[in-house]
């Protein structure tokens, strides 16, 4: 909808994988065209990601967490905010 309207389309991944973080390469690797095919499939302007770590999300400070997604959602200026959670 808001793409046909051709209206900028931002999307803020919270969390990452990296090797030097533990994960393995194959997955690294998937999860990284994972990203770019969908990006480029909604035609977002930008992707950005906060880098949390995804085993260790739930130890991040509450009140860290949402000023790093404020601080995000500051710098883009967004109209309109979607929010989408991924089922696993």
């Amino acid at each position: 909808k808001h793409a046909a309207n051709s209206d900028k389309i931002h999307w803020l991944i919270i969390t990452n994988i990296t090797e030097l973080k533990g994960y393995p390469s194959g997955k690294v690797k998937a999860r990284s065209k994972e990203i770019g095919d969908i990006a480029t499939a909604y035609g977002f302007y930008t992707v950005s990601s906060l880098d949390y770590e995804p085993r260790k999300l739930g130890s991040v400070p509450f009140e860290k967490l949402v000023k790093d997604i404020s601080d995000k959602i500051d710098s883009i200026k967004p109209e309109i905010i979607s929010i989408m959670k991924t089922k696993k």
